[in-house]
């Protein structure tokens, strides 16, 4: 399986491995593009810090990439692995609350960092 390497040296994933990936691996990839770490990761998606912990190893690994450099990963297969999520079907209101806050579904304009940060203060706030 050939990977290209994306903007930033980082393997860029065809959409055949995307697929693979079970839909905690999913979510767990979106958020971990987000920047969330492993603990809001968990309580997001109601797993266990050492299951989001052994699923982000398990998908460096499938992806060929160090666990280190997963984020990095995610970031540039974002749009990729969105569209995953939305193609299997119905979506956790945790998960479309995160993508909203992170105002994912829509351009932002350059000052909506402020209410991108609102907005995620208020998500995780009602946890």
């Amino acid at each position: 399986m050939m990977l290209e390497s994306g903007e930033y040296g980082i393997k860029v994933a065809t959409h055949f491995q995307v697929r693979e990936l079970s839909d905690q691996q999913l979510y767990i990839c979106l958020l971990s593009s987000f920047g969330e770490p492993n603990k809001r990761i968990a309580r997001v998606i109601d797993k266990s810090l050492r299951s989001v912990e052994l699923d982000r190893h398990i998908v460096a690994e499938e992806m060929g990439i160090p666990t280190r450099l997963l984020f990095i990963w995610a970031v540039e297969n974002r749009s990729q692995v969105i569209a995953e999520i939305f193609e299997r079907g119905e979506v956790p209101s945790s998960i479309l609350e995160m993508i909203r806050a992170f105002r994912i579904l829509s351009p932002s304009p350059p000052h909506a960092r402020h209410n991108r940060q609102k907005a995620r203060a208020e998500l995780f706030n009602k946890n």
